[in-house]
């Protein structure tokens, strides 16, 4: 994942992405970057463009592969 925000340095994205890899069951992983994507896509497709909804989309498959 990528940070977007200025506030947010991507080396603690990376950090936290790998420390939460090592830590949780792949499963559970998935499972909550299933319902992120899909919430987040319901939200996007309702009141926002199709380059928001790629987004959306990319973002998803960064962990659902």
């Amino acid at each position: 994942m990528r940070a977007n925000n200025p506030h947010v340095h991507q080396e603690a994205i990376d950090r936290l992405d790998e420390y939460l890899t090592r830590v949780l069951d792949p499963t559970l992983i998935r499972r909550y970057w299933a319902h992120c994507t899909l919430h987040r896509l319901h939200w996007t497709i309702t009141f926002n463009d199709a380059d928001a909804i790629d987004m959306g989309l990319r973002l998803g498959n960064l962990y659902l592969r």
